[in-house]
């Protein structure tokens, strides 16, 4: 601040020093709250969505003995327990990408698929009822980007939209069901992805 003689001029100022190292430990904890509170609500749906292609895995290999004769059987089995383990591995993996500390390597990224695995993370929390979730992607959109601080950043707005929704739908003045949409194009040079909520 300026200190000034009665007649304007200047003859001195005030400096102050704030130490901010406990403001920045406190939102880095408060960080972490809030992903750890968020990771308990994916896990919790997640578990659910796993137990699904493993009932159709498990099924399926009950059944070896009984039709490994069947040419139909064989081709569904080797057509759905691939696809059933993919669907496991990219929930497993994008959950695993989520809760990883921050750092990593810059790499070419899909941002379509980058973005449509953290969609498959949390849409088993979508109650269909009271929520829609629509998304528009325009085709081959790349960034060199690290790839799992992208899909923090993108299960954080995801999450904080469902938040937002699911408050505003306990409010009863809300018209049902509430909409959030996921949009990606190429502006430019520039990769563009924009969430919207109500």
């Amino acid at each position: 601040y300026h200190l000034f003689h009665d007649d304007g001029r200047v003859r001195g100022m005030i400096i102050i020093f704030d130490d901010v190292t406990k403001n920045l430990e406190l939102r880095d904890k408060m960080y972490e709250s809030e992903k750890n509170r968020a990771l308990n609500q994916i896990i919790a749906e997640i578990a659910h969505e796993i137990r699904n292609p493993l009932s159709a895995i498990k099924t399926l290999v009950e059944l070896i003995p009984y039709k490994r004769d069947n040419e139909e059987f064989q081709d569904k089995l080797t057509q759905i327990v691939p696809e059933e383990l993919d669907r496991i591995n990219s929930l497993i993996k994008t959950l695993i990408d989520y809760a990883r500390p921050q750092g990593g390597v810059k790499a070419v990224v899909d941002v379509n698929k980058l973005i449509g695995d953290c969609v498959s993370l949390v849409r088993p929390t979508i109650d269909g009822d009271r929520l829609l979730l629509e998304e528009e992607y325009s085709c081959g959109l790349y960034i060199e980007a690290v790839e799992n601080q992208i899909k923090q950043v993108t299960i954080n707005l995801l999450l904080n939209a469902l938040e937002a929704c699911e408050e505003k739908a306990k409010r009863r003045s809300a018209a049902l069901p509430l909409r959030i949409r996921i949009t990606s194009e190429q502006i430019g040079g520039n990769a563009v992805v924009r969430f919207y909520d109500q």
